[in-house]
């Protein structure tokens, strides 16, 4: 019953990025919107987790999902194939004229009865500006929309970890397919593996270079314009 518009700052929505998981709670609302067959072919529902010390002695496992009770299911997944599904889904239910591309928020104005949102067309370098009576800023760490409500925030806080990520394909199902690996030490040290379809298996490996502590992140650059 509602009219949206969703603004997208790249010129084209590729199925990049890395595995996360989705609790059920989350899963719920995708059902909802009546995609639990497409869920089960762009995602792997997560049976059980394994932990492991940080020299390989096995501590303990945990049931996930349905497996642990729960009325739906978890699901490992890769973000740009859950990406790809949900542009699909609004393109389908909402219009194909929905999702906007090439467009950045620059700034917005808050009115008694709608909210004026500028966009700069990347493209061009025109701004373009739209109206509606909800604005939305979910554009990310870095956010416009955020930065203009509290301009005194500066940047995100850190707590000295980084973490690096990565996907690799296999022609072998990793472990019995519905299984994530912990190793480790969370707070210190951390390998988390698990299978977002049946021949690429998610990784990441956690480290902290830094104090246990509130901090200002380190600048780095923008993966959007790399």
């Amino acid at each position: 019953g509602y009219s949206v518009r969703i603004y997208e700052r790249l010129p084209a929505l590729e199925p990049i990025g890395f595995g996360f998981n989705l609790q059920p709670f989350a899963v719920k609302l995708l059902y909802e919107l009546g995609l639990k067959c497409e869920m089960d072919e762009v995602g792997v529902r997560t049976a059980k987790a394994l932990f492991y010390s940080r020299r390989g002695q096995f501590i303990f496992e945990e049931a996930k999902g349905i497996d642990a009770g729960y009325k739906w299911p978890m699901y490992s997944v890769h973000r740009g194939n859950l990406q790809q599904l949900l542009t699909r889904c609004v393109r389908e239910q909402i219009g194909e004229t929905s999702i906007r591309l090439n467009h950045k928020c620059i700034g917005f104005r808050s009115h008694s009865d709608r909210v004026d949102v500028d966009f700069s067309d990347r493209s061009s370098g025109l701004v373009h500006t739209d109206s509606a009576k909800v604005l939305i800023g979910a554009d990310g760490i870095k956010s416009t929309v955020r930065q203009l409500l509290y301009p005194d925030e500066g940047r995100p806080l850190w707590r000295g970890m980084n973490i690096y990520r990565g996907v690799t394909k296999t022609d072998q199902v990793y472990l019995d397919g519905r299984t994530v690996i912990l190793m480790g030490n969370p707070n210190d040290v951390e390998l988390v593996i698990y299978p977002v379809s049946k021949n690429v298996i998610n990784w990441a490996y956690v480290e902290r270079i830094d104090e246990d502590k509130e901090q200002v992140a380190p600048e780095g650059p923008d993966w959007t314009d790399i």
